[in-house]
């Protein structure tokens, strides 16, 4: 239960980190740059809402969300650059990172709570159809 927990926040948080960026774009008058950026915030948004329904349909591929998140949030330390900010810029390009480090980390888990476990049976230690019973 915590592993779907921390996944919602981290896409809730990706969509709450690229929400200002879009305001700030649409100010500077970039509107087809703040609508994809803005709708990109809005989906990382519902995918927070419905991560255990995603994985449930579509399995593996709701990892792919958070390697979407890391360039957004790369594009968007890009952006903070170009106009000169170098503090938001580094803020994002850490954040961005820090995503990219969870894609690799859900890509790769090995959750073993949702495998099946083998148990080993034992084997006993009488021996069943020796040759000292055929006498």
């Amino acid at each position: 239960m915590k592993n779907e927990r921390f996944k919602q926040v981290c896409h809730f948080v990706a969509g709450l980190f690229l929400l200002p960026l879009a305001f700030k774009l649409f100010e500077q008058k970039k509107f087809s740059l703040s609508v994809a950026i803005l709708i990109a915030a809005i989906i990382f948004l519902s995918v927070a809402g419905s991560v255990e329904l995603l994985e449930k349909e579509l399995g593996k591929a709701t990892k792919l969300f958070y390697l979407l998140e890391c360039i957004l949030l790369l594009f968007a330390a890009t952006i903070h650059f170009h106009n000169g900010k170098k503090m938001p810029a580094l803020a994002y390009a850490c954040v961005g990172i820090l995503y990219f480090l969870l894609f690799l980390y859900f890509l790769y888990d090995k959750d073993i709570s949702k495998k099946k476990r083998k148990k080993h049976k034992r084997r006993s230690t009488s021996t069943s159809g020796s040759s000292m019973d055929d006498e």
